[in-house]
C-alpha cells in the first residue's frame, strides 16, 4: 500500500482514483496513482504538461471525503510519456487538505518513536 523513496519527506499511499485536473484553463481527466501530505503523482492522456505551472486537482477520496479541491504546481513531468506528473500542494491549510490529512492518517502505518 505504501510507495517508498528515500528522497521523499512524506510517505505515500498508493491509490487509483479518477480526478479532474484544472490546468491552463482546461478540465482534464486523470488518475491519481499515489498521494502524500505534500503532493501526488498522476497520469493523464494529456501530454503537454509544463513544470512549474499551476494546477487544481478535484476528486473524491471516499464516500465521506468528496469534492476535494487541492491546488499546487507541477514539479515533475515524466519523459517521454509526458502524461505522468508530480504535483506539490500549495494550499496546506485548506479544508480539502485537512480531509486529505485525515485520510492519510487512517491509511499510513503508525510511527513508533
Amino acid at each position: 500500500m505504501l510507495a517508498h523513496d528515500e528522497r521523499r519527506q512524506d510517505p505515500r499511499v498508493m491509490i487509483n482514483k479518477p480526478v479532474i485536473l484544472r490546468h491552463a484553463g482546461r478540465l482534464l481527466p486523470a488518475t491519481v496513482l499515489n498521494v502524500s501530505r505534500s503532493g501526488m503523482r498522476l497520469t493523464s492522456s494529456e501530454k503537454n504538461f509544463i513544470r512549474n505551472t499551476s494546477v487544481e486537482v478535484i476528486f473524491d477520496l471516499d464516500s465521506e471525503r468528496r469534492d476535494l479541491s487541492l491546488r499546487g504546481r507541477i514539479i515533475r513531468v515524466e519523459i517521454p510519456s509526458g502524461g505522468d506528473i508530480g504535483i506539490q500542494f500549495s494550499n496546506a491549510f485548506s479544508t480539502s487538505n485537512q480531509q486529505l490529512e485525515s485520510y492519510l492518517d487512517e491509511h499510513l502505518p503508525l510511527k513508533v518513536a
